[in-house]
Formats: C-alpha cells, structure tokens, sequence
C-alpha cells in the first residue's frame, strides 16, 4: 500500500511539473519578460514542429474548413490551445478574429474544383495578402528555418500599454524582429497582438 502511494505521488509531481513548462505563468513579469518568454517557449515549439511533420500545428494557425459550399477559417481549435497557455489576453483574439475574417471573405471566392484538382491549400487561390499569414509561422515568419534565439531588442512602455520589440536569430544571424503588443489584464502582461517585421 505504501508503494503505490509513493508512485501517486511521484505522478502527481512528474504531472504537475510538465503542466508547468506547458503552462508558463506570466504573474507579475514585467512586459518584455512576458514577450521573451512566450518566444522562448514559441522557439521551442516551431523547433518541434520543424523536426516533426506529426507534431500539431493548431497553435501557429487555424485549419481552414469548407462550410455551406465556402472555404473558412474555423478558429476555435486554435483559440483553445492558446488560452490554456495564458500568454494571450482577450484582445489579441478579438484582434485574430479581424485577421480571420479579412482571409474569410478572400476563401469565399477561392473555387472547391480548382482546390481540388491541385490537392493544395485553399490559400494558394487568394488574391492580394490577406491569407498571407497562413503560409509562414506567423509570429516568427519562418518556414522551416533553424530559429533558436530571442532577445529583447526594444522595449516602450506606458502606463497599461507596452510595445516590445524581439529579435529572432537563425544560427546567429539575425531573421525577423516582431513587435509584441502587451496589454495589461487582471493586474498582468499579456500579449494583445503581435507584428512581424524583417
């Protein structure tokens, strides 16, 4: 009986302690170790997915569905996985959701047979950028590359609002320099939205 209480305990502790590198907590960090730390923990992931196709996508993109004869972006799945990571505030969905829907109005346009024929994404029939996004690792922009190093650049904070600029390096040469918009929400950082400049 002894043994199999200590084993509980020894899951409960190896369980924990995953949810916790999972879930990293942003209470009371300042805005720029907010950002750092969500790209810290985002390079880990991209590096993942980069090194294993079966690795899920959800948290970088949306899936895009057909719904009532239409090619759409369906969120939900996404938006999930990223409010259990607790990096996000309320704003940046509402700020995706105008994203999403700008692509929407371009994937209603895209024809089913044309996508069908080609056995590729809905996007690649989109004209102008409006689903840009969805053919790079937004909040990186790369497509595969060896990205292993964030570090804060910039940092211009007032009051409830800081803009926090993030260099992202590939093998030492610097790659894409997103600007991460934190906002504050119940007393902490959160990321509001996210730019991406080269």
């Amino acid at each position: 009986m002894k043994q199999i209480v200590i084993i509980a305990i020894s899951i409960l502790a190896l369980s924990s302690s995953t949810q916790r590198s999972l879930n990293p907590t942003t209470e009371g960090k300042p805005p720029e170790e907010v950002a750092l730390q969500f790209y810290n923990w985002y390079l880990k992931y991209y590096n993942e997915y980069a090194k294993n196709s079966h690795f899920k996508t959800e948290l970088s993109s949306p899936d895009i569905k057909l719904v009532n004869s239409a090619y759409q972006i369906i969120s939900k799945d996404q938006f999930d996985q990223l409010k259990k990571i607790g990096f996000f505030s309320n704003e940046f969905f509402k700020n995706q959701t105008i994203i999403y829907n700008a692509c929407n109005v371009q994937l209603r346009k895209v024809s089913i047979k044309k996508v069908e024929q080609c056995g590729c994404s809905p996007t690649e029939f989109v004209e102008g950028n409006d689903c840009d996004f969805m053919t790079y690792y937004t909040w990186v922009g790369g497509q595969g590359e060896n990205l292993n190093r964030a570090k804060i650049i910039k940092v211009n904070t007032h009051g409830n609002l800081s803009k926090v600029t993030i260099g992202i390096s590939a093998d030492n040469y610097a790659y894409s320099r997103p600007e991460v918009t934190l906002l504050k929400e119940d007393g902490n950082w959160k990321i509001s939205k996210i730019e991406l400049h080269y």
